[in-house]
């Protein structure tokens, strides 16, 4: 939708699947660039090629781009810093690899970066990422990260990728599902 004059551009990327609700697509992520438009859900197609819950399209087609990312579940979160997109949701694998609800990717190629937050619990869920000040938050339902107590909240360094020493301790069963940072202060919401 043009942001002036308020119609539509035409653009419509053909997503499809079996994945999400009533065997069909789901999209809940979606985050443009100049170059590429992220999106993440629940699907098997996106673009006119085969793209399991994670594509990269042409801003202008709609067209599915060489990006080689794929989650085995749901991703709902995206953002990008650098060239590293961020992505959450409820999967345990990117790439063929481990990585329990958030990974970061090349936002170019889509190859999966080593950082690994390293979520614990009984049913890690990832609902809602911010970045500021070098630090990446996440939010959702866990009980650790990087093998240390954090109840459904945890913040990395981005430069090293350590886990940083915020700790509030966000305790069960409120899920955070939303969040945003002003570069001061971090706006936390979710529900039981």
């Amino acid at each position: 939708v043009d942001q002036q004059a308020g119609f539509s551009l035409g653009w419509l990327p053909a997503v499809s699947g079996t994945n999400g609700p009533l065997n069909g697509y789901l999209i809940d992520a979606i985050y443009p660039t100049t170059s590429r438009v992220f999106v993440g859900g629940l699907f098997n197609q996106a673009g006119g090629a085969s793209n399991n819950n994670l594509a990269a399209l042409d801003p202008a087609s709609g067209n599915s781009l060489a990006w080689n990312a794929s989650a085995d579940g749901q991703v709902q979160v995206l953002t990008l810093s650098n060239n590293t997109l961020y992505v959450a949701g409820s999967f345990t694998r990117i790439n063929n690899t481990t990585r329990n609800a958030v990974a970061a990717l090349n936002g170019s190629s889509g190859a999966l970066q080593p950082w690994d937050a390293n979520l614990g619990g009984s049913r890690v869920h990832v609902g809602a990422l911010a970045i500021t000040n070098q630090t990446l938050y996440i939010g959702g339902y866990f009980q650790s990260a990087a093998g240390t107590s954090r109840t459904n909240l945890a913040a990395y360094n981005l430069v090293s990728g350590v886990l940083a020493p915020f700790n509030v301790n966000w305790q069960y069963p409120y899920f955070v599902s939303s969040m945003s940072a002003d570069g001061t202060n971090l706006f936390i919401g979710g529900y039981d």
